[in-house]
């Protein structure tokens, strides 16, 4: 995401595909690039799945939906 930024292009249009590579239910919700200047900035990006319990469902709980959050920068180290 940041890379694609740093490259010129839209790095949230990257971002789903990611997501969905660390998990395969998993789904972009938000994508929000903010520059700093014209060399420089950071992407969030936020994410939702459900993911299912393996012992928990003898406790009564099945799945759980879970939400993960990230930033990464971009630009030029100064």
């Amino acid at each position: 995401m940041a890379k694609g930024y740093a490259e010129g292009t839209n790095g949230c249009t990257s971002a789903g595909a990611s997501v969905t590579a660390n998990h395969d239910t998993a789904k972009m919700t938000t994508c929000n690039p903010k520059a700093v200047d014209t060399t420089h900035g950071y992407v969030t990006v936020q994410a939702e799945a459900t993911l299912d319990y393996v012992f928990a469902p003898i406790f009564g709980q099945k799945s759980k939906d879970v939400t993960a959050t990230t930033t990464a920068r971009w630009g030029i180290p100064r």
